[in-house]
């Protein structure tokens, strides 16, 4: 229900028979701490929501000493496996009565340090970020203080400090047994030239799990920073220079859809020639023909973990920088017909 003219905390109050200080607690996302039931949160959250109430985030700030403003850094946000972790992150934080100043590094320092310039700037509460691959330890420290801070789908191996990731060397080891329990022989493992860990770790997973099975590998590394269409040129060259290849692990769903594009342009059969994975969800992954498998990050279970942690050390004061905490999670592997049993 819309009400006409503007409201206050008082008459949210009075309207739902609660204490101004119970309505006052939820929006400054204080709920847990003050022991309020989640019954309570959900009327108040759910009465907010239809009467269109808009609390006056200057006064607040100014009484509060705080923006309720997160900056959100992740590497691109075209992607499908960042946009849909910024989309779900928005809205979790949106009921503790924060909102998002989200930015893109496209993997480069100067985007990053530029993105995180502007969230100090903004004075924001806190920080959710992808770091890039390089960016200066001393400079984030400089910038993001003792702002409570988390840091997701990869770490700063000298930087300690809250995160928030998958087991990705497990993730690539399922993803590796998974074709040769499906009789592939010749597996590929196309990725980045990257020294960030996550990458590595996929890397190290594919290559162990060969190696225990005594199965020979077939890299390739490419650069992001080449064309699409260079890209493409350096696959194709690959797979012709590598005819026994029955098999192919991409490391990022970017790779994946470039790749399979030279696998369409030179109709190369999926499963009948080459079987396919690739790592992270894509839309387009069940839309070709065959559809695509997959791993799978819990990208809920991951926005969650994210909020939980930057929430506890907003809530109790904790410092970002002085508590760290490593949640790592599993990741699913989603079998479709692109890795059907391969006839040897």
């Amino acid at each position: 229900m819309k009400k006409k003219g503007k409201i206050s905390i008082i008459d949210i109050a009075k309207e739902l028979g609660v204490s101004k200080g119970t309505v006052s607690s939820v929006l400054n996302g204080k709920a847990t701490e003050r022991r309020i039931s989640e019954e309570t949160q959900k009327v108040i959250l759910e009465y907010i929501e239809q009467s269109g109430f808009r609390p006056n985030s200057v006064a607040r700030s100014l009484r509060t000493g705080r923006t309720h403003i997160i900056g959100m850094l992740v590497e691109d946000i075209s992607n499908p496996f960042f946009a849909s972790i910024a989309h779900l992150v928005e809205k979790k934080v949106a009921y503790a009565g924060y909102r998002i100043l989200l930015a893109s590094t496209e993997n480069d320092n100067d985007n990053a340090a530029e993105a995180l310039m502007t969230f100090w700037e903004q004075q924001v509460d806190g920080y959710i970020i992808v770091p890039s691959a390089e960016l200066p330890v001393n400079f984030i420290a400089k910038i993001l203080g003792q702002k409570p801070l988390v840091l997701f789908d990869r770490t700063i191996e000298a930087f300690k400090t809250n995160c928030v990731l998958i087991d990705n060397y497990d993730s690539m080891v399922m993803a590796t047994k998974h074709l040769i329990e499906n009789r592939f022989r010749h597996i590929a493992f196309i990725t980045i030239e990257s020294t960030q860990l996550q990458m590595k770790e996929r890397l190290r997973g594919y290559e162990n799990t060969l190696l225990n099975e005594h199965l020979i590998s077939y890299i390739l590394k490419v650069d992001r920073s080449f064309s699409n269409e260079t890209i493409k040129e350096q696959i194709k060259n690959f797979i012709e220079k590598h005819p026994l290849v029955d098999a192919i692990i991409f490391s990022t769903n970017y790779i994946a859809l470039l790749g399979l594009q030279v696998l369409k342009e030179q109709k190369i059969r999926i499963p009948g020639k080459i079987g396919v994975i690739g790592f992270d969800e894509s839309p387009y992954y069940e839309l070709i023909n065959p559809a695509i498998t997959s791993v799978v990050q819990p990208l809920n279970e991951m926005a969650d973990c994210m909020v939980d942690l930057l929430m506890e050390q907003l809530n109790n004061g904790e410092k970002g920088l002085l508590t760290p905490k490593t949640i790592e999670l599993n990741a699913v592997l989603m079998p479709r017909k692109s890795t059907g049993k391969h006839d040897v």
